[in-house]
């Protein structure tokens, strides 16, 4: 068996790994601008995992949208 690249092989690394990383950048830009960890992102490479994730993504809610509370809301929050 001959496990050398022939130029087909080549040819579909040669598009198919920038297409996987600019994917990969964007679920990463998404997660990060959504106010989630940008660990969130790899999830979206695995099969069947993806699907769950973006469900998950798509109806929790977004830190990123919350408004902000200030020190005072905060202590009368606690007190």
């Amino acid at each position: 068996m001959d496990m050398a690249l022939n130029h087909d092989d080549i040819a579909a690394l040669l598009f198919v790994v920038p297409i996987v990383g600019l994917a990969v950048w964007i679920a990463l830009q998404m997660c990060h601008k959504a106010g989630r960890s940008r660990w969130w992102g790899l999830f979206f490479l695995i099969p069947v995992v993806n699907i769950v994730a973006i469900w998950i993504f798509a109806f929790v809610r977004w830190p990123s949208l919350e408004p902000v509370r200030t020190d005072a809301e905060i202590r009368d929050v606690f007190e």
